[in-house]
C-alpha cells in the first residue's frame, strides 16, 4: 500500500497518537491559537478529520494562550491529555470520555520544563515525563495520579540525551518486557531527529540504541522532507508499527518553510529489539508501508457561507475575542468582525487582532472571501490575510474612499512595512483572493464578476517560519481594524481550495467505505 505525506498537512507539530480498538486518534500543537489542541481521527492511519479540540474556548481567564506539544493517551476507557501552556499555566493534564468532549478544565501539574507525556503501565502506575529546566536540559519522571495532577514522587531526572545534551519530547513505552524512552533531540528544525533507549524497569538506567537516531532526515538537504523528529510509536491493530512524526515540506533546495512543520507517518520495523524506520520513508513524500485498507471521510465543503450558529472546527483565532469582535448572529449569513488594533501597529505580545483564519495546507492553494465594509463615519479597513506572526504578515486591505473603496496591498516583514498602489473599485464590497504557489503569494481583487485585477505578491520565503524565528505557520483568513467600537466588516463568504496531492494520491486499490 503506498500514501503520499504529510497526512495532516499545514501547522500540525509534535503529533501523538491514541489507540481505541481500531480507532485512531492524534493531537498536535496549537501555540498561540484558539481552540486550542486540535485532535484528529482516523481509521486507516492515512485519511484524517478534525474531531475537537481538548481546549475549545482556550484556558479560562486567560486571553491568550502558547500552547507546547501534547500527548494524548486512551486508558482507564478516557482520554487524557498533557501539554504545557508556556504563557501562564504551565504544565496541565486533562480528559474526556470522547475525544470530541467534553474535555475537563485544564489542571496544573507544575510549572518547570515542557513536554510532559503520560505511560500508563500494566500494573496500574502511571509515569509523567517531561523536558526539566532550561538550565538542566533533562529528562525528568515522576509518578502522577492524572485525574488530579497531582505528582506522587517527586521528579527525577532519568536521561540528558542519547546523542547530545539537550533533548526535549520524551515518550516513555512498555513494550515486550522492556522499558523504552524516545527522545526528541537536535533542536526542531533541519538537525531534528529521534532517538531510543531500553532498560528493564521505568527509571533506567538505559541502553543507547546502537543506531540512533532512529529517525532523521540528516542523508541530504535537497529532499523534500526535512527536519523529521519529535515522533510517537504506536502499535496498528493489525499488530503493525509507526511512527507519527513532524518535519517539514522544501519543494526545492533552497526553499524555507512557511506553512510549518506537518504530521508525518513513517512505517517501523523491529531489529533486535530496537525499532528502525526505512529510510526510503524519510527521503520522499511518497512512502510504501503496510496500512490498514483506506476508510476515507468525505471531503470538507470548500466553501463556507457562515450559516450555521458556530464557526466551524477549522477555524482559528489568535485569542479570545469578544461578540463585538467575532459574530455570527450580528447580521445572519455572514462573519462581522469589529474593530481590532491596527496592523501596521502590531506587536509580539500585544494585542490580539481580530482576526479568524485557518491552517494553510497546502503549497499551491487559493483563498478567496467577499466582504462589505461598515457604513456610517467610523475609520477602518479590513480584508484577507496571509499571518505568520504580529511582525510577519501580508494583508489584502479594503478601505472606505469616498463612495467608492480603495484596495491595496501591505506587506509587513520584521521592521519593514511597504504599501503598494491601491485599487480602487465602486461601492463598498469587494471580493478578493490569494493565490499561491510554493514560492509567490499572488494577491487580487475582483472589479467585475471574473474579471481579477493583480495588487501585489510576496514571497513565501519572507513569511517563513526559520526567517521569523518563530515554530508557528501560515494561516490565511479575515481580519478587521478600526478606530472606533462602531467599525464593522461583514464577510459574506469564505473559501479555500488545495491543489497538494491528497495522502490516498497513489492508492490503487478498492476503497473501503
Amino acid at each position: 500500500m503506498r500514501y503520499r505525506n504529510p497526512v495532516i498537512r499545514g501547522m500540525n507539530a509534535d503529533p501523538s497518537v491514541a489507540r481505541r480498538g481500531e480507532d485512531y486518534y492524534l493531537a498536535t500543537s496549537s501555540f498561540g491559537t484558539i481552540p486550542g489542541l486540535p485532535i484528529y481521527h482516523s481509521r486507516d492511519l492515512v485519511n484524517w478529520r478534525l474531531a475537537g479540540h481538548a481546549l475549545p474556548e482556550g484556558i479560562a481567564g486567560q486571553s491568550r494562550v502558547n500552547i507546547f506539544a501534547p500527548t494524548l493517551r486512551y486508558a482507564r476507557d478516557r482520554f487524557y491529555l498533557v501539554s504545557t501552556d508556556v504563557r501562564g499555566l504551565g504544565n496541565f493534564v486533562t480528559n474526556a470520555p470522547e475525544p470530541e468532549g467534553p474535555w475537563s478544565p485544564p489542571v496544573a501539574i507544575d510549572e518547570d520544563g515542557f513536554d510532559p507525556s503520560l505511560c500508563f503501565a500494566a500494573d496500574g502506575t502511571v509515569y509523567y515525563t517531561r523536558r526539566g529546566r532550561i538550565v538542566d536540559r533533562d529528562i525528568v519522571q515522576a509518578e502522577i495520579d492524572p485525574d488530579t495532577g497531582r505528582l506522587l514522587t517527586p521528579t527525577r531526572p532519568v536521561a540528558l540525551g542519547f546523542v547530545s545534551d539537550d533533548a526535549e519530547g520524551p515518550h516513555l513505552y512498555q513494550i515486550g518486557g522492556a522499558w523504552y524512552l524516545c527522545l526528541a533531540e537536535g533542536g526542531s528544525r533541519q538537525l531534528h531527529m529521534q532517538t531510543v533507549a531500553r532498560a528493564p524497569g521505568p527509571w533506567g538506567p538505559f541502553e543507547v540504541c546502537p543506531h540512533n537516531p532512529f529517525l532523521a532526515q540528516h542523508h541530504a538537504w535537497w529532499n523534500e522532507l526535512l527536519g523529521a523528529g519529535h515522533a510517537e510509536l504506536f502499535e496498528a491493530h493489525d499488530g503493525s508499527w509507526w511512527a507519527a512524526f513532524l518535519a517539514t515540506r522544501h519543494p526545492s533546495y533552497d526553499a524555507l518553510s512557511h506553512i510549518g512543520r506537518e504530521t508525518f507517518l513513517a512505517p517501523v520495523i523491529w531489529r533486535d529489539g530496537w525499532p528502525e524506520v526505512p529510510p526510503g520513508a524519510l527521503h520522499s513524500l511518497e512512502v510504501a508501508g503496510p496500512t490498514p485498507p483506506r476508510r476515507p471521510w468525505p471531503a470538507p465543503p470548500a466553501r463556507d457561507d457562515f450559516d450555521t450558529p458556530g464557526l466551524g472546527g477549522a477555524w482559528v483565532t489568535l485569542g479570545r475575542l469578544t461578540e463585538d469582535e467575532v459574530s455570527l448572529s450580528a447580521r445572519p449569513g455572514h462573519l462581522r468582525l469589529g474593530h481590532g488594533p491596527a496592523w501596521d501597529r502590531l506587536e509580539p505580545g500585544g494585542a490580539v487582532p481580530t482576526f479568524v483564519g485557518r491552517r494553510q495546507e497546502d503549497l499551491e492553494c487559493t483563498a478567496t472571501a467577499a466582504l462589505e465594509l461598515g457604513q456610517g463615519d467610523q475609520a477602518g479597513e479590513a480584508g484577507l490575510a496571509v499571518y505568520l506572526t504580529a511582525e510577519y504578515h501580508y494583508e489584502i486591505v479594503a478601505r472606505r474612499d469616498g463612495a467608492g473603496t480603495e484596495v491595496f496591498l501591505r506587506r509587513s516583514v520584521g521592521d519593514c512595512a511597504v504599501a503598494g498602489e491601491p485599487v480602487r473599485l465602486p461601492g463598498h464590497t469587494a471580493v478578493m483572493r490569494v493565490a499561491a504557489d510554493a514560492d509567490r503569494y499572488r494577491f487580487e481583487v475582483e472589479e467585475s464578476p471574473g474579471s481579477w485585477r493583480a495588487v501585489g505578491t510576496g514571497l513565501t520565503r519572507l513569511v517563513s517560519s526559520e526567517l521569523a524565528a518563530t515554530w508557528n505557520g501560515v494561516m490565511l483568513g479575515m481580519w478587521s481594524a478600526g478606530d472606533g467600537g462602531g467599525w464593522v466588516a461583514d464577510f459574506d463568504w469564505f473559501e479555500y481550495r488545495g491543489y497538494d496531492a491528497p495522502p490516498d494520491s497513489n492508492f490503487d486499490g478498492e476503497e473501503e467505505r
